[in-house]
Order: structure tokens, then sequence, then C-alpha cells
């Protein structure tokens, strides 16, 4: 399919939030569908509450790319990592703990050239 929306990838770094990651992509993607080509790209950091099992599932269905660790490597490590897989010319990076509402991104999109970020 030739889809001509702006693509943008999404770098999230996650440590057990197997209670919460599910409804956190499926929210996210829900709203940036409509407005643009996104690709998830999860840094699992070496989670021990069963957060690996639900994103391998969520990666069968949707835009979902995981970079995942045994040993936790850190929160930084997981951000480079997540920018090294990243080949958007623009990307967002969010925690996955549901503490960022996506109702937010079309405002944040809109405006993204009116900053040096």
């Amino acid at each position: 399919m030739n889809d001509s929306r702006p693509r943008l990838d999404v770098i999230l770094p996650v440590h057990n939030e197997a209670e919460t990651i599910e409804p956190v992509i499926r929210e996210l993607l829900e709203e940036l569908a409509p407005h643009l080509d996104a690709r998830l790209i999860v840094c699992e950091d070496g989670s021990v509450d069963g957060t690996l099992p639900i994103l391998r599932r969520l990666a069968a269905s949707f835009p979902i790319h995981v970079i995942t660790s045994e040993q936790r490597k850190g929160y930084a490590r997981a951000l480079i990592d997540g920018f090294r897989f990243a080949g958007a010319a623009e990307v967002l990076v969010l925690d996955a703990d549901g503490q960022c509402d996506p109702r937010d991104f079309p405002s944040l999109w809109s405006s993204r050239h009116a900053a040096d970020i």
C-alpha cells in the first residue's frame, strides 16, 4: 500500500508495564492512525512481570517493533537503542506508563516546526 501520510517513529521505553501496556499502545495507535503512518519502537528493558509476551502478541497485529533485553539496561540505553532503529525523519519519545494523553498529539504535531527540538 502506498501511504502518502507523514511517517513517524514513536519510541516507547518500557519496563514492567504488563498491567497498562496494552491499553496504552491501543489508544496511542488509535489516535495516531488518522494523522500519519506511525510505527511504535518498543524498547522493552528486561521486564519480569509478563510485559514481553503482551508486546509480542500486539506486534503480530500492529505496526510495532520490539527491541528487548534479558537484563535491565536502563532508560537512556533503551532510548539509544530506539533511536538507532528509527528510520523516520521525525521521532516522538513517550513514556509507556499512560501518563501522556494521546489526544494531545494533533496539537503537538501541528506545532512541530515552531521550535527546534
